[in-house]
């Protein structure tokens, strides 16, 4: 059975590329209201880490063959 692309590697970086967008959305001084930086930061959550998952996959060559 072939692992997830993040589990088949050092999951860290997917991580931080999930958490870091998050936090600056979060933390960072911003003229969004609280209920518009909540919903960004938890769409970042899946963008991101979607994100990190085919860099993930293509940089192992998890989808070929």
């Amino acid at each position: 059975m072939r692992h997830c692309p993040w589990c088949a590697h050092n999951p860290a970086f997917a991580y931080g590329a999930m958490l870091i967008p998050q936090a600056v959305i979060s933390f960072l001084p911003s003229g969004a209201s609280l209920k518009t930086r909540l919903a960004m930061a938890l769409a970042a959550f899946p963008v991101f880490g979607g994100i990190a998952a085919g860099i993930y996959g293509i940089a192992s060559g998890y989808w070929k063959g």
